[in-house]
This record gives structure tokens, C-alpha cells and sequence, in this order.
């Protein structure tokens, strides 16, 4: 919300752009959501985590060794990257 204006922002890539006059424009000018590739991350575990307390493949005092970057859970391996793997 512009607090001058009381104005409503709802864009999820909205940047904020201050003229020389002060005047505040809010636009759109890079949308990230389509505009990058970028991994689930701590989303994705917390998906992971509850799919594996619901069918019984950990309970809520399991650890997870992570073996450096790389661990099994059932017939899946899962692999840690990091972003100079990706270069």
C-alpha cells in the first residue's frame, strides 16, 4: 500500500522508483518468477519432510545425516547443490 495515497500494490515483483521531485512510481519492471530458474530450497524440504512423517519413513526425532551432500530415502538419492556446481 502507498502510505500517501492509501493506494493498493498487489504486483509480487514491485519495485520502487523515487523521481527527482520525490515523487515515489511503483512498477513492474522485472518479473522474477519467470525471469529466473532458481531451486525450491528450504520449500521443498519442508515438503519432503512432512510427505516422510506422514508414510512413516521418519518421526519428529529422526536426524538426517546429509553424508556431504548427499543422502538416500527410499530409492532416491538427493543431492545438494550449490551454486558453483552450477557454473
Amino acid at each position: 500500500m502507498d502510505v500517501k495515497t492509501g493506494a493498493i500494490r498487489a504486483i509480487a515483483n514491485l519495485s520502487r522508483k523515487e523521481d527527482k521531485n520525490g515523487d515515489i512510481e511503483f512498477l513492474e519492471d522485472y518479473n522474477s518468477a519467470i525471469g529466473e530458474a532458481t531451486e525450491p530450497g528450504s520449500t521443498f524440504k519442508l515438503i519432503s519432510t512432512m510427505a516422510m512423517l506422514e508414510f512413516g519413513g521418519m518421526s519428529p526425532n529422526t536426524t538426517v545425516d546429509t553424508k556431504g551432500g548427499e543422502t538416500t530415502f527410499f530409492d532416491r538419492t538427493c543431492t545438494i547443490h550449490t551454486k558453483e556446481d552450477m557454473e
